[in-house]
């Protein structure tokens, strides 16, 4: 499968990703303003709601996460206990976080004639995220974990990134699942998930994992997770 992303971001391995990262305190900011803004640093997210606290990183500033707050790419989110936040993309798709995670915006791109999303990508570090995504040019929109890359053209679904594992769980739609180091995707239709571990047991090759039908109790977790915030 062909990833998109911006130029510099180096693709995902275990080793660049190994052991989950823990979440950061939300100390006081470095910087209170956003910075000016560069030829290449154009919007392509802005958050729509929060509940709680967050940070954006860009570059060596910390910004404080405020409703209305443009994104631009390569930014990173972290979010504190207990709080949530909804990222809107200009293509209209969202992605809610969940408490203590951590993710950055890769890439995104629109086509100039039809204006639908050419590609986009984020990375989960940390936490759980869920997204609803408008349809656009192909299979394009990719979330990556640690073990796993889910990539979709238009659906919803739920990415959680734990210590030992990245699960996917699809609320609506389909998503193709890879593990980018042992070369295999499988397909997960509505009210499937897949549990991809960090590192195989071992003594056993690194072989698809197993799709099944989560449970009620495990998706109302993730729901919760990940339920829409109010402020």
């Amino acid at each position: 499968m062909r990833h998109h992303g911006n130029p510099t971001h180096h693709p995902l391995t275990r080793r660049l990703l190994l052991g989950a990262v823990p979440a950061l305190a939300l100390g006081p900011l470095l910087a209170r303003s956003l910075p000016p803004a560069r030829a290449e640093e154009a919007v392509v997210a802005r958050i729509q709601s929060m509940d709680g606290s967050a940070a954006v990183i860009r570059g060596e500033l910390r910004i404080d996460a405020v409703p209305g707050l443009p994104l631009t790419l390569l930014d990173v989110i972290i979010t504190a206990g207990a709080s949530r936040l909804e990222l809107l993309f200009v293509d209209g798709s969202t992605v809610i976080i969940g408490p203590e995670a951590r993710l950055s915006l890769d890439a995104f791109e629109i086509d100039g004639g039809s204006g639908q999303r050419e590609n986009g990508a984020i990375t989960i570090m940390n936490g759980a995220v869920r997204a609803v995504v408008e349809p656009g040019l192909g299979e394009n929109f990719t979330i990556r974990g640690q073990s796993a890359v889910a990539s979709v053209r238009g659906t919803e679904y739920a990415v959680i990134e734990e210590e030992n594992r990245t699960s996917v769980l699809v609320l609506d739609g389909e998503v193709a699942v890879l593990d980018p180091d042992a070369g295999w995707t499988v397909t997960l239709g509505s009210g499937d998930g897949v549990d991809v571990p960090h590192e195989p047991p071992p003594g056993e090759t690194e072989e698809p994992p197993p799709v099944n039908r989560w449970g009620q109790a495990r998706i109302d977790q993730v729901l919760a997770l990940t339920r829409r915030p109010v402020g």
